[in-house]
């Protein structure tokens, strides 16, 4: 099951990968529905909340999440819900949650955009700390546990391909603002001299259900 599956793509690549039967769950209709139209019927389509799932314990072999448990308040009654419904010897996977407070920026100064988008994260509700807390969460489960990281870095030329997306979310999401205009025209000269930079780490997590 892919868990949170969004767009669907994840949980198509997993049927595309193995041929088997795969499940695609997300609280919205119209993700759901965006899925479905975008990646067939291969996938079994569910609309539910992760902390209710509609499935029998013992149900999976594996769930998978991405970008997920930064969206949830309570983290625990999912946690338990997925042990639920894994078999024994099953695996809850993560496999990338991101850690806002460790991003590095070059000029630093554009650091404080990311501190802006972190506080609108809080702001709905969401933990832009989520990474460095999976394996917390993972443990204190009492799932066998394996945690890493990777570093995503950005260069110069990445920031110039990214530059018109980046900043038409971040107007989007950090109207009003009355920075934007001059930390737009420094990232943009930084690009320029080659001098644009980024790094921040994404976790992730692989339990297995003992048993």
């Amino acid at each position: 099951m892919d868990l949170g599956c969004g767009t669907g793509v994840i949980a198509h690549e997993v049927f595309l990968r193995t041929g088997a039967e795969v499940w695609g769950l997300d609280r919205e209709p119209e993700t759901l529905k965006f899925a479905q139209c975008q990646n067939g019927r291969d996938v079994h389509w569910i609309l539910s909340r992760a902390e209710d799932l509609p499935f029998a314990a013992g149900s999976f072999d594996l769930i998978l999440t991405h970008y997920f448990w930064m969206w949830l308040r309570q983290p625990g009654s999912v946690i338990r819900e997925c042990l639920r419904t894994l078999r024994r010897g099953g695996y809850l996977v993560a496999l990338a949650e991101p850690d806002y407070s460790q991003r590095q920026d070059e000029p630093a100064e554009l650091g404080a955009i990311c501190q802006m988008l972190a506080k609108d994260l809080r702001d709905r509700g969401a933990d832009p700390l989520a990474g460095a807390k999976i394996a917390q969460h993972f443990r204190r489960a009492e799932l066998e546990t394996e945690t890493g990281a990777m570093s995503q870095g950005w260069g110069p030329e990445e920031h110039r391909r990214e530059f018109r997306h980046q900043w038409a979310y971040v107007e989007e999401v950090l109207r009003g603002c009355k920075c934007l205009r001059s930390m737009k025209k420094m990232e943009r000269t930084a690009i320029g001299r080659k001098e644009r930079r980024s790094v921040m780490p994404i976790h992730w997590a692989v339990g297995r259900k003992r048993g």
